[in-house]
């Protein structure tokens, strides 16, 4: 964000094109007092490319950190503590989220500004509606993270906003514009699940490509959502770039599109995480890369998940059992390793395997059904954690099921 100089000491400085745009927007989405909306994401079919394999999830700026967040709303908002009561609620709330930086910002006041945020959750209505009004007059002076979260607010109906995306996708677009990589991530988003837009996954790649650039971010959101893109393209180039060094469950779907060698647990449990989150890639990546391991592998891993991925609507399905000692034998091919045991011995694999797929089965689905950390979701700041995600979740009627 460029700042504006005043002309001489005391004199009002003249607002930019950019921060009237802005003012306007904010303006027309921040009505406080309505009804709160529900989080309705687009379900992994949403995003599903015809004829395309389905695989994911620069130097950050960094604000100073903050010493505490009532200290952030102090110097931030001055006008904000006018009654003493109000002071001391703003107080309290402080003390739950110190230590809470630092974030990715792009501006002088960024750190400030996400400290105010994470009061919003817990602040009764009427520290809400102040922080709000404060937060409001940031965003119409162009400051990123406020126009960011504004946007946020707007695309979820939340904390006194009317539900608009449209607008949101507005306001993501004009804080994008000063590199700020969670409006640059959310608006990613817009364009990858088709949010009040065509889907663009070529124009969501390169954002989140430029998201990536401004640095990492402890919640892995940028790297997964990024790989998960360019899988969805069938980019393998951006595939193995993005993933590189990505710890996010969504980037290992890209990681198995492009492995090669025999997936280690490490990746097994990666792609477990990945159905998780709500993504059905996971199933098929799961048979693909143990597919890779059948000659050696006395564990029958390929025959496990492969019957997982068949039956996963049909945990309690009779032909489990049959299907398991079918394909125990399948690939027990001459010369190989599992070919070496005994008949007696493949078919207590076989035995054992048919139990393990209805209680693997059993497990990922609890797993899915407990999960909140949904990487579809737009974000108010980066890194956005599971600890924001609990903070946020019942203010923007954030549900564990999609």
């Amino acid at each position: 964000m460029t700042s504006q100089k005043r002309r001489s000491e005391g004199q009002p400085r003249m607002p930019s094109r950019r921060a009237l745009c802005a003012a306007s927007l904010v303006a027309a989405v921040f009505v406080p007092g309505s009804a709160l909306a529900q989080l309705s994401l687009p379900t992994a079919a949403d995003t599903t490319v015809p004829t395309q394999a389905l695989p994911t999830e620069g130097t950050m700026r960094q604000g100073t950190a903050p010493s505490n967040a009532l200290d952030t709303a102090r110097a931030a908002g001055g006008r904000l503590i006018d009654a003493s009561s109000l002071q001391t609620r703003l107080q309290e709330l402080a003390g739950n989220l110190r230590g809470s930086g630092p974030h990715a910002v792009s501006s002088r006041q960024g750190e400030k500004v996400i400290g105010m945020i994470r009061m919003l959750p817990k602040a009764d209505p009427e520290t809400r509606d102040a922080l709000m009004r404060r937060l409001q007059e940031l965003a119409k002076d162009s400051v990123p993270e406020a126009l960011t979260f504004i946007g946020f607010a707007a695309e979820e109906g939340a904390f006194g906003v009317p539900k608009q995306p449209e607008k949101a996708a507005m306001l993501y677009r004009a804080a994008a514009q000063s590199g700020y990589q969670t409006a640059q991530y959310d608006l990613a988003l817009m364009n990858a699940y088709g949010r009040t837009m065509p889907r663009n996954l070529r124009e969501s790649e390169s954002l989140l490509a430029h998201a990536l650039a401004a640095g990492p971010e402890g919640s892995n959101r940028v790297c997964g959502m990024a790989s998960f893109v360019a899988y969805r393209l069938g980019d393998r180039a951006g595939m193995r770039n993005f993933s590189d060094g990505c710890n996010g469950p969504l980037s290992a779907l890209a990681v198995a599109a492009i492995e090669t060698s025999p997936a280690d647990d490490a990746l097994i449990g990666r792609l477990k995480n990945s159905i998780a989150t709500g993504v059905d890639d996971g199933y098929y990546a799961l048979e693909a890369v143990t597919r890779l391991k059948t000659r050696d592998d006395t564990e029958f891993s390929f025959c496990l998940w492969s019957l997982v991925n068949r039956y996963r609507a049909q945990p309690g399905s009779p032909l489990i059992a049959s299907d398991a000692a079918t394909c125990v034998e399948a690939v027990s091919v001459p010369g190989s390793k599992v070919a070496s045991l005994e008949p007696v011995a493949r078919q207590q694999a076989a035995f054992g395997l048919a139990r393990t797929v209805g209680m693997e089965i059993q497990q990922l689905a609890a797993a899915r059904k407990a999960t909140s950390f949904h990487f579809g979701m737009s974000v108010p700041f980066l890194p956005f954690t599971q600890d924001d995600v609990d903070l946020f979740a019942p203010a923007i009627g954030l549900s564990s099921q999609r």
